[in-house]
């Protein structure tokens, strides 16, 4: 017998001793992970502040919150972010966690020469400007990471605007920036969006592009025409008209999940031009029935569940400079706006055949494009969305919550031969043209017979930053 053999039955009684007295092996830690989001800056005059910070933690002990939203930063100059696991356990989840931070150049006291005319101080500042965007993701072999961002655009003063910390799962549905004809296309009838399709394209399919698209080409088309036969004192006209969003902001006492986009117009004036910005929350309370599903209501078009006064009309405002009008003359463009507004209506939308209100049209369309058929599971009380940049990281700049515009929309009154028989009322009719340069053409009926129609022309939208909806499901 060698030694080494010897060696072996030797060791032989002691490991079969050790299968029965030694200790168990220690099982891993449970998987859970930390993340904290940080601003730092002053307070506008050179003296340094707290750091603002967010913060997240996910475990496998009941269901965690998926986001944190804040609107009400302190620092009045921005200067440094950071997103940090500060503790992680585990296995790592699948999953990345998404740090966004608006901010925008601001004048100190001093310099500033706009005013503003709004029911709500600071909230359309906060939700517009340049958007910092920073991802951890923690994978195998990695435990605490952290990265920081501090190449802002040059600015007099940058407030920290409004702040999100999201944690993606990599299963999360997502409705995409652009759907394309073979990629499960739910097309839309421009004849409803008012919004062309993309050039070559037969059809223009749901997506995010064109859900941002169709509202501002349709309060484009209110307003210009609005604009037109406005009666404030003084020749009035719309100019550019731009659409921004913002990525989470809740509804109500009860904080109802949703995102928003804003749109904003160019209003030129003889001396200069103003500008009036309004906000549109998408807000969707999900139901768990026997079936479950989303029910959506848009702040302030309509569907509200009632727990609540809509919150988006007090949030219109109007930035102008006083050497161009005065407030008396500010303050009827205002009302002008805000009761254009009121009445504005976005009509139903086709779906599979049927015409059906523009929300539950809107939840049915993201249904097809972003949420898996098979899911039958109630919605999770943390549901929320968020909507994220293409760009899930930014390094040498910021980008802006500006997704598209129009540069320019035109309307005229023409009179002609009566188009109808006597036999219909056409007072209200319309239909919608669009040109092989891309433009959007809709014509109105202004009286009975249809002598009178209004031609209002939308160029071509133009895309900015492209953005995802991620419905935290």
């Amino acid at each position: 017998m060698t030694r080494t053999g010897a060696r072996i039955l030797v060791g032989l009684p002691s490991a079969l001793l050790c299968l029965s007295g030694c200790n168990p092996p220690v099982a891993p830690p449970e998987p859970s992970i930390t993340v904290t989001a940080t601003l730092s800056g002053d307070d506008g005059a050179y003296t340094s502040m707290p750091s603002e910070t967010l913060t997240l933690t996910h475990d496998t002990v009941g269901e965690t919150p998926r986001l944190e939203y804040r609107d009400n930063g302190v620092i009045q100059d921005l200067q440094s972010l950071s997103l940090a696991v500060t503790a992680s356990a585990g296995e790592p989840f699948e999953e990345e966690f998404i740090f966004l931070s608006l901010s925008r150049n601001t004048p100190r006291s001093d310099d500033i020469i706009d005013d503003e005319l709004t029911a709500a101080p600071a909230w359309m500042r906060r939700h517009l400007g340049d958007l910092a965007v920073m991802r951890v993701r923690r994978d195998v072999g990695l435990s605490l990471q952290q990265t920081s961002f501090d190449s802002f655009p040059p600015a007099t003063m940058r407030p920290a605007g409004a702040t999100w910390l999201g944690r993606i799962e990599d299963d999360d549905a997502v409705l995409p920036w652009i759907v394309t004809e073979d990629g499960g296309c739910n097309p839309v009838p421009t004849a409803q969006s008012f919004v062309a399709p993309a050039a070559g394209a037969g059809v223009d399919c749901f997506d995010l592009q064109t859900l941002g698209g169709m509202f501002m080409a349709q309060i484009a088309v209110t307003m210009t025409e609005a604009l037109a036969g406005a009666n404030v004192g003084l020749p009035i006209a719309a100019g550019e008209h731009r659409m921004y969003i913002v990525p989470n902001y809740p509804f109500g006492p009860n904080d109802v999940p949703g995102f928003g986009f804003i749109y904003s117009v160019t209003i030129n004036l003889v001396l200069g031009e103003v500008t009036a910005d309004i906000p549109l929350g998408f807000h969707f309370v999900a139901v768990n029935a026997e079936l479950p599903r989303l029910e959506l209501f848009i702040d302030p078009l309509g569907g509200a569940p009632g727990v609540a006064p809509f919150a988006s009309p007090d949030r219109i405002t109007l930035t102008y400079q006083p050497g161009i009008i005065n407030q008396v003359a500010a303050s009827a463009i205002r009302e002008m706006i805000v009761a254009s507004f009121e009445s504005f209506v976005v009509p139903p939308i086709s779906f599979q055949g049927v015409e059906v209100p523009v929300e539950q049209a809107i939840v049915q369309l993201i249904g097809n494009v972003a949420l898996r058929p098979s899911i039958t599971r109630p919605y999770p009380e943390n549901f929320t969305v968020l909507a994220v940049p293409e760009q899930r990281a930014t390094t040498e700049t910021t980008v802006p919550n500006l997704i598209l515009s129009i540069p320019s929309a035109e309307t005229s009154v023409r009179s002609g031969a009566a188009m109808g028989d006597g036999t219909n009322d056409l007072t209200g009719t319309r239909f919608v043209k669009t040109t092989a340069a891309g433009r959007v053409e809709i014509y109105t009926y202004l009286d009975e017979k249809g002598e009178t129609l209004r031609v209002t022309t939308l160029e071509p939208i133009e895309q900015h930053t492209r953005f995802e909806l991620v419905l935290m499901e």
